[in-house]
């Protein structure tokens, strides 16, 4: 493998860079993207930047060491993985029959043309001679030369437009560091609800070991809503008391570590929406 690629400094301002999984999952696609159009793969051929993996092989490349024993990240993980990639413009993921298709977005960089590209910015196209398509030619002076040139023109401002977009973006950027104390304190105030509710069914101490207090930070850090994961407790909870009545959770990190393999309702029933178009194509094709 040849080529290299660039690590953009400001993931490390984003979520994704608080998932240990999105980062391993994100830098594992970003080194193995093709470094040139028309790599064939299989049947299909992919253009620069571009991946193209399943889930069952994901979850084999980015294997990791719990304790001392071998673990995988488990597949509902690896999906919120690419979900929260996707929502934070690192990669575009398009379902493919063997897997997903990731295409690694160009560096963040308004004067870059591939990043133009990706954020949908039409570029003039040059010809052979070096010069563009809006220089003077055989139709100069007529009706058509003049739309083509006001064709242009409306092309131009609209580029101007999205970069000046662009740097507003950077600016809203910068200014919602402002209001991260807000959001600290509304993390914090999630936190100790969340440590609240277990200590009180755990049914013991009121206080954590930093070890535990650290997992129940990992835990809140999860997509699932406060009210989501305290039903998720619950259901661990009632599940161990299900067994026998005198059993109960002593440490966070098994909830931790089950959370890895849960789906909520809500996702479930995602799942089945998803089962359920893929089933309705087959027919159709059929």
């Amino acid at each position: 493998m040849s080529g290299w690629r660039k690590l953009e400094k400001d993931m490390v301002e984003t979520e994704i860079f608080h998932h240990p999984e999105d980062i391993r999952m994100y830098v594992w696609i970003l080194i193995h993207a093709t470094h040139k159009d028309g790599v064939q793969v299989g049947d299909v051929v992919l253009r620069e930047g571009q991946y193209i993996r399943s889930i069952g092989k994901l979850q084999e490349d980015l294997w990791f060491y719990n304790g001392k024993k071998k673990d995988a990240y488990a597949t509902s993980r690896i999906q919120r993985s690419i979900k929260r990639l996707e929502k934070c413009g690192w990669l575009k993921a398009e379902k493919f029959k063997h897997g997903f298709i990731f295409t690694v977005r160009p560096v963040k960089d308004p004067k870059c043309g591939e990043y133009l590209k990706w954020m949908g910015i039409p570029m003039e196209v040059k010809g052979d001679d070096g010069s563009t398509d809006d220089q003077p030619d055989e139709g100069a002076g007529t009706l058509l030369s003049s739309v083509r040139e006001s064709d242009m023109k409306e092309e131009r401002m609209s580029c101007e437009n999205r970069l000046k977009n662009l740097e507003k973006e950077e600016i809203v950027e910068n200014n919602s560091i402002n209001t991260t104390a807000t959001r600290d304190a509304k993390d914090v105030d999630r936190l100790q609800a969340l440590i609240g509710h277990f200590v009180g069914r755990r049914g013991r101490g009121f206080l954590l070991t930093p070890m535990d207090h650290v997992a129940m930070e990992r835990i809140s850090l999860s997509e699932l809503s406060t009210d989501e994961l305290i039903v998720f407790m619950d259901e661990q909870f009632d599940k161990q008391e299900s067994i026998n009545p005198k059993l109960t959770i002593n440490s966070p990190r098994y909830l931790e570590k089950a959370l890895e393999a849960y789906i909520s309702p809500r996702e479930s029933m995602q799942h089945i929406d998803d089962l359920l178009d893929g089933l309705e194509e087959i027919v159709t094709e059929a």
